[in-house]
């Protein structure tokens, strides 16, 4: 539940294919803490807001210029009991969407209004009601007109348009947005995307592939998506990385 501060242009540029530089020799990380989310901020002005969304489902809303003075050594943003951990972080304009995704293929949309504005010591509020056995696995802010693009372990993925996802009140089961199976695997992440955008895949052992989503074909909630990557027996699709147009 720590936060910390690092401009982009104190990371080291490297090739595609080095290891990179430890990220505590660029941050005061603790030993045992490790990176749960990172996003950008451009200016930590007012009207600006950081949602918080953890792997129980609990979303937490704060100004973004609480977080405007960060020291080496980091500050709180939110207080996170043991049994649950941050999973995503994104900045909002205070009328934003948020939908909250599962690894089981759940999915909530929600009004960031329905989540008040706290304090940086504040856990937060009910995002998501969860189903045994399942976990939130990323969130993103969206608009009608966008896609949903959902990504699993094994490489499958789609793109649903937004709008077969209503608004509805935080603390729901959601709606069914992919079927997991042994052949498609979790769900590892679900974001916000448009014609015109691009998408890199990453997997656990340092390959990637890159391709445009308009190439993906268009799917209603529900499927399991389309073979978008092959990935070997033991490995699986851990990240996802958009490239927009601009």
């Amino acid at each position: 539940g720590k936060a910390y501060g690092l401009k982009v242009y104190a990371i080291p540029e490297a090739p595609l294919s080095a290891k990179g530089k430890p990220i505590v020799s660029l941050i005061g990380m603790e030993g045992q803490e490790e990176i749960a989310a990172v996003t950008h901020v451009r200016e930590f002005s007012a009207g600006t807001f950081l949602c918080f969304v953890t792997k129980k489902g609990y979303l937490k809303r704060i100004l973004v210029s609480e977080l405007a003075n960060l020291r080496s050594k980091g500050v709180r943003a939110l207080s996170i009991p043991d049994n649950d951990e941050l999973v995503s972080v994104l900045e909002t304009d205070g009328k934003s969407d948020i939908i909250i995704a599962t690894k089981h293929g759940m999915c909530i949309r929600v009004n960031e209004n329905e989540i008040r504005v706290m304090g940086r010591n504040a856990y937060g509020v009910k995002g998501i009601r969860l189903r045994t056995n399942d976990e939130v696995i990323s969130c993103d802010s969206i608009k009608d007109g966008d896609l949903i693009f959902t990504v699993t372990e094994r490489g499958y993925g789609k793109c649903t348009d937004s709008k077969e996802f209503r608004t509805q009140s935080r603390g729901g089961l959601g709606v069914k947005n992919v079927r997991v199976s042994q052949k498609n695997g979790p769900v590892i992440c679900v974001k916000e995307m448009n014609q015109k955008d691009e998408v890199i895949l990453i997997t656990d052992k340092g390959r990637t592939i890159r391709f445009k989503i308009k190439d993906i074909p268009v799917q209603r909630r529900g499927g399991i998506g389309v073979k978008l990557m092959e990935v070997g027996e033991n490995e699986r699709v851990v990240g996802v990385a958009k490239v927009s147009e601009e």
